[in-house]
């Protein structure tokens, strides 16, 4: 349907539906993303150990997503090229855990609980599932339009379709563990789970990105629930390797997200700076006109018509040598005064904003 698709970008405008927002006042928005309590029932922690993974790498797109739609006037494309590198692993976590759902544990649900007329049945995820990859897949898409296009260009068509399949990814997540664990309840056994735990993990460890999946399922957990996690979950060879796994992880998939981070906070510092600056050159210009107020109020009490004598007159002017006959004293000290002011700051770090004050 149309609502389900991002289209058109035409110049700094994207389209939502029926929406457009434009690149200058494209406005960042960061949702409430809440992990699922985990260690308290079995039945909840089946679907929460994954759903909050996911949640941790979202919390973590909108970091980067803040940081390029801050910076947006001033992106590079070695940018978007770290954007693309962060999203393809997450990408591919959101897709392995909806293969590892309709495989491994739908499957096992379902052979006691009946979900078929619930939001959360086969028909219905089926869609939703669909809907939520086949936005990814644009997002994915769009690495080639940033090749030949300028990145700020493209920058809403992206945001826009995070922003419309991360309300999606979530909903779909509160229908499971709102419908799911209550009948799993009903239905089996807590020693039921040790089962499906075993089903899970051997579909994970045959996956040719095993060690970045482990890795991304447990990031999240404390150390009292992770310790016990790995004991009952990972072999001998697993165990050890699990901190390798998670230095790799680190270094390719956790840390650019904090250089995304820390280039926003270089930007705003930058930001203040020149603002600063601005405020300096403003406070100089305002210092000028006084000083130039002060000297002029300074000038003597004459008639405003009254004349210097032309250069050779018998008045005694010969010696002032100013050259300026016919013109007014007030005017001809004025103009000193201005030509004294200006000649003073040429030394100035900003003669030109010296030169505006004046002419203020």
């Amino acid at each position: 349907d149309d609502d389900d698709s991002v289209r058109g970008p035409s110049r700094g405008h994207f389209k939502t539906g029926k929406a457009f927002v434009n690149l200058s006042k494209m406005i960042f928005s960061e949702p409430v993303i809440i992990p699922t309590p985990y260690g308290e029932t079995w039945s909840m922690d089946v679907f929460a150990l994954p759903h909050n993974g996911i949640r941790r790498e979202l919390v973590d797109l909108y970091k980067i997503m803040e940081s390029l739609v801050k910076r947006h006037l001033d992106l590079r494309h070695s940018d978007i090229d770290d954007f693309y590198n962060w999203w393809e692993v997450f990408e591919g976590f959101v897709l392995a855990h909806f293969d590892l759902e309709e495989k491994v544990v739908f499957p096992w649900v379902t052979e006691r609980v009946g979900l078929a007329k619930t939001s959360v049945g086969k028909a219905s995820r089926m869609v939703t599932k669909g809907r939520i990859t086949r936005l990814m897949r644009e997002v994915a898409d769009l690495e080639e339009r940033f090749v030949y296009s300028p990145a700020g260009e493209i920058l809403p068509r992206l945001y826009g379709l995070v922003e419309k399949f991360t309300p999606r990814l979530l909903a779909y997540f509160g229908e499971v563990e709102k419908i799911v664990p209550s009948r799993l309840d009903n239905c089996f056994q807590p020693k039921d789970k040790k089962v499906l735990d075993s089903k899970v993990m051997n579909a994970v460890m045959k996956s040719k990105f095993s060690s970045e999946l482990v890795v991304l399922l447990t990031r999240w957990l404390p150390d009292g629930h992770l310790t016990p996690w790995k004991r009952n979950n990972l072999k001998g060879l697993g165990r050890v390797s699990y901190g390798m796994w998670k230095s790799e992880m680190e270094k390719r998939h956790f840390a650019p997200v904090e250089d995304f981070v820390e280039r926003l906070a270089e930007f705003k510092a930058d930001e203040v700076r020149r603002k600063n600056e601005k405020l300096a050159a403003e406070s100089e210009q305002d210092r000028i006109r006084r000083q130039i107020e002060e000297q002029r109020a300074e000038l003597p009490d004459l008639p405003p018509d009254a004349r210097l004598p032309a250069v050779g007159s018998p008045k005694g002017y010969e010696n002032m040598r100013m050259g300026e006959t016919g013109m007014s004293i007030r005017e001809l000290s004025s103009k000193k005064i201005d030509e004294a002011l200006l000649e003073g700051l040429e030394g100035s770090e900003d003669p030109e904003a010296t030169k505006q004050g004046l002419s203020l």
